[in-house]
């Protein structure tokens, strides 16, 4: 007894080290983000000081007001040959923040420099938001670590592989990277690297990749399929297109990408059950193990399904809410502006019933020398 409180006390130590020492790097790296201006070439300067001025309200269409407001800021150059240089800007912003953005004391912007009689003005480009990212990115992984350990490890570390896979394909297809064809390998090396350090190399990984890809490729051929008896989506109202033919395989692309962590997700659930089911009771005859995927898949279904909506329902929200409010009707949203969102959640969602059975099949093919003449 005194050793098993003695091992629990001495874990809970090193967990609390970890803790502060995670705290106290996080806080280094904020801190360094905070003052990382050398590392930019692009001139970032910090406000010192702000004026706000009330302007003007505007009436909209609906009778709801607008107020806009107008600031003269100071601020002091943090990098490059003006550096420690006091510039003058302004800027004007609405109180919505539709048009334009408010700043404030302590802000630190990118911005392009004139000179005028020794006299420095600037032009704001953008806000530098690297503390904010490495903060959110900075908890992510400690929440990671902190309750997963090495799961949550490998999962950062697939995370940082995938974008570097994104980061250089992007980069090394230039002009050809909206072709579908094109993007079967990343496809591939996201399944791969996200299964295989996620889940690691065993019987139920290895059947997960096999039935995501092919729930993958049956999305795609259900899209072509469909595409080809049906009406064209309004590619013409998608804002940038990088070419005149370039809209549509963008869209697919989307399509099987937005996807693809569903599908994974289900086919590497079904899977492990499959394993375990058979590993807990190698015996277990067909129908039983039949039953007890069906009953997984009626639990992750739903909620996989409802994962894809609000994802998708996310990312256009603020222009449905912007286009409501300037009298869309419900019918055009969904004819018009939303449509693609919801081809992508209905293709998604067929996608993610299609890998139940297909992530079920194959883990009974992998499994079935387990299970011995019960399956076959």
């Amino acid at each position: 007894m005194e050793q098993a409180t003695y091992l629990h006390n001495r874990f809970f130590k090193r967990k609390l080290l970890l803790i502060l020492f995670s705290l106290i790097l996080l806080m280094m790296i904020v801190f360094f983000c905070a003052h990382n201006f050398y590392l930019y070439q692009q001139t970032i300067v910090k406000v010192t000081d702000v004026e706000t001025a009330y302007t003007a309200t505007e009436i909209g269409p609906n009778q709801e007001k607008e107020a806009y407001y107008h600031q003269s800021i100071e601020a002091v150059v943090k990098n490059g040959p003006e550096k420690g240089a006091t510039v003058s800007m302004e800027n004007s912003y609405a109180a919505s923040g539709i048009k334009g953005e408010k700043y404030s004391k302590g802000d630190c912007l990118f911005v392009t420099l004139a000179e005028n009689n020794g006299t420095f003005s600037a032009t704001v480009t953008g806000v530098k938001r690297d503390v904010y990212f490495c903060l959110l990115l900075g908890i992510l992984a400690l929440s990671l670590l902190l309750t997963s350990s090495r799961q949550g490890f490998l999962t950062l570390v697939s995370i940082v592989v995938n974008v570097a896979l994104f980061t250089a394909w992007i980069s090394f297809n230039g002009t050809s990277v909206y072709n579908p064809k094109n993007w079967v390998l990343i496809v591939i090396s996201f399944c791969l690297t996200t299964l295989l350090l996620v889940s690691g190399f065993h019987k139920k990984t290895f059947a997960a990749i096999i039935s995501s890809l092919l729930s993958v490729g049956a999305i795609y051929g259900l899209y072509q399929l469909v595409a080809a008896f049906s009406a064209k989506l309004p590619f013409e109202l998608v804002t940038y297109m990088t070419g005149p033919d370039s809209a549509e395989p963008i869209f697919i692309i989307s399509l099987i990408v937005g996807s693809l962590g569903a599908v994974m997700d289900v086919a590497v659930t079904i899977c492990s059950s499959v394993g375990e089911m058979v590993h807990t009771k190698n015996d277990i005859a067909l129908g039983d193990l039949i039953r007890g995927i069906r009953e997984i898949a009626m639990d992750i279904m739903g909620t996989m399904i409802n994962v894809l909506f609000f994802s998708y329902l996310s990312g256009a929200l603020f222009m449905i809410v912007l286009e409501v409010k300037n009298d869309y009707s419900i019918s055009s949203l969904f004819q018009f502006s939303f449509i693609f969102e919801v081809v992508r959640f209905l293709t998604g969602s067929i996608g993610i019933v299609l890998a139940i059975p297909l992530a079920a099949f194959t883990a009974i093919l992998f499994y079935r020398k387990e299970m011995g003449a019960k399956v076959l």
